[in-house]
């Protein structure tokens, strides 16, 4: 995090300097900032991790953007970026679909499996909630917190025939859904 922390002092001093010289914020700076704070892998699962990057993300887009009043969700909106969970919880249910849809390796197919839905009822596609025991292994573990989110997404995004379509509709997806301890 200290990491983080440098390279925002780095973007202020940078867009000082360009704001002076009056030089226009070039889209590069702001592509470094998506890759500093993307680069954060999915195995990020502490609240209080989460919270330290984004507020290094907030302080970031505020640097580069020059605005200090604003929330941190309209430097999101004008930004048009997303909370690192956010892109973690859409990384993990593209992972789940290529799983179920046998997309990826053998070995991933045994995390995510599909549950025979009897019945005919109207939700189709829905995945087997792995039995837990305990909290670090159970119920924070990919594959129960994965197979949570996949049963309540829609089947509009769970049905798209292809990985690439699957990722556009994620992309649109809020994540509401989500009852992880970082979320409630």
């Amino acid at each position: 995090m200290q990491e983080g922390q440098s390279k925002s002092k780095c973007i202020y001093k940078i867009t000082t300097i360009f704001r002076r010289t009056k030089v226009k914020v070039d889209c590069q700076l702001r592509d470094y900032v998506q890759f500093f704070i993307s680069s954060s892998n999915l195995a990020i699962l502490h609240k209080g991790a989460n919270n330290e990057i984004n507020r290094t993300h907030k302080r970031a887009l505020r640097a580069l953007y020059g605005d200090y009043e604003s929330t941190f969700e309209d430097l999101l909106d004008r930004d048009k970026s997303k909370t690192i969970h956010k892109k973690n919880l859409e990384i993990l249910m593209t992972e789940v679909y290529r799983t179920i849809n046998h997309l990826n390796p053998e070995y991933m197919w045994e995390f995510f499996t599909k549950r025979d839905v009897p019945h005919g009822l109207r939700i189709s596609e829905l995945c087997k909630i792995p039995s837990v025991n305990t909290q670090c292994n159970g119920i924070n573990s990919l594959s129960f917190r994965g197979s949570l989110l996949w049963n309540a997404l829609s089947d509009e995004i769970k049905l798209t025939t292809s990985a690439k379509s699957f990722k556009k509709e994620i992309r649109h997806w809020d994540g509401k859904n989500c009852t992880c301890h970082i979320c409630t």
